[in-house]
């Protein structure tokens, strides 16, 4: 009996480890994952979510648009949408070239 609850807990723990949360992201440290976003003028916030290798776009879109609502809750347009769907990102701290990381982008403007 104890084997069988070790192996479905360890099962959780695998099958929930493997995509990523919703959660800002630390830039300060390479390897991480999640949102960023700027307030470029009042009203209109450029987002940024990455993703972890192997993370559907449909899932990082959906959190983009989590994070648009978050920060219009009155609403929001799509000023520049998150189309801009990048398997490969570039890390402008160090320059190092991450193959396979999916990012999306866009500009969400509060009505």
């Amino acid at each position: 009996m104890n084997n069988k609850y070790m192996i479905i807990i360890l099962m959780v723990f695998i099958l929930t480890g493997c995509s990523t949360s919703y959660q800002k992201r630390n830039i300060y440290l390479v390897f991480t994952y999640g949102y960023t976003d700027e307030e470029i003028e009042p009203g209109k916030y450029s987002i940024k979510f990455r993703g972890q290798r192997g993370d559907e776009l449909g899932m990082l879109r959906r959190y983009w648009h989590r994070r648009a609502s978050e920060l219009c809750p009155g609403g929001y347009s799509e000023a520049s949408a998150p189309a801009n769907d990048h398997a490969l990102d570039i890390n402008a701290y160090t320059g190092l070239n991450i193959i396979g990381i999916p990012y999306i982008e866009g500009i969400a403007e509060c009505k």
